[in-house]
């Protein structure tokens, strides 16, 4: 990560792609700041936005906290990011549209791992 300015950052992703960040215009639908090691996510569409999760447990990046529904494979949460489930997907109570939401780990690979309750 990069400071490029007061508002905006740059972060490389690990694939060396570089993504410039406006804290003043994108939106942050979750997580922090990126810090180096974090899983980042980041999209266009329909504004720019991104979200950050932190290194957990030495093998997941937990928590990503909202409400989702499943949908053949894959998880939508309510703020619109949709992430594929891993092959061992743990889904837990498999209460994951309670109020204010639930706690998901995803792996490095983006994939949702298991519910968190």
């Amino acid at each position: 990560m990069e400071l490029l300015g007061d508002l905006r950052i740059r972060v490389t992703l690990s694939g060396g792609e570089q993504v410039d960040i406006d804290t003043a215009k994108d939106v942050a639908v979750g997580g922090a700041s990126p810090s180096k090691g974090d899983l980042f996510f980041y999209g266009t569409r329909p504004t720019p936005w991104f979200y950050t999760l932190r290194y957990g447990n030495g093998q997941e990046f937990c928590t990503l906290n909202g409400r989702a529904r499943a949908t053949g494979g894959d998880l939508l949460f309510d703020f619109g990011l949709v992430l594929p489930e891993a092959a061992d997907w743990d889904p837990g109570s498999g209460n994951f549209l309670r109020p204010g939401g639930s706690f998901f780990c995803v792996n490095e690979d983006g994939e949702v791992t298991r519910l968190y309750e």
